[in-house]
């Protein structure tokens, strides 16, 4: 269910009212609304309005997640110690970032 999730954009996601709408991506399967009302039923035991629009909406959680990992590497680059190691090992790159606590 993520795969489809992820990539569709929230237009409204109203909790009070119990209103959904999203705009799908190309991967979203048509039964998908359809789908959402049945979860959201089971996971709030109340009914919910899930439609399909054309309104832009909001970044999808994966454009929002790739931002924020480009955004933490680039945080990671600009580290003295990273660029001192950058410059060392010519050719190397930062890949991934892990979160420590200090």
């Amino acid at each position: 269910m993520c795969a489809y999730l992820c990539d569709l954009n929230v237009v409204k996601f109203d909790i009070e009212n119990n209103i959904f709408i999203y705009n799908p991506s190309q991967t979203t399967p048509p039964s998908l609304s359809k789908d959402l009302i049945k979860i959201l039923l089971e996971w709030t035991g109340k009914k919910w309005s899930v439609t399909a629009s054309d309104e832009e909406g909001d970044e999808s959680i994966n454009k929002k997640f790739m931002s924020e990992l480009q955004l933490r590497k680039n945080k990671a680059i600009e580290e003295k110690d990273v660029i001192k190691i950058l410059e060392t090992f010519k050719g190397s790159k930062v890949i991934k970032t892990i979160d420590v606590a200090e």
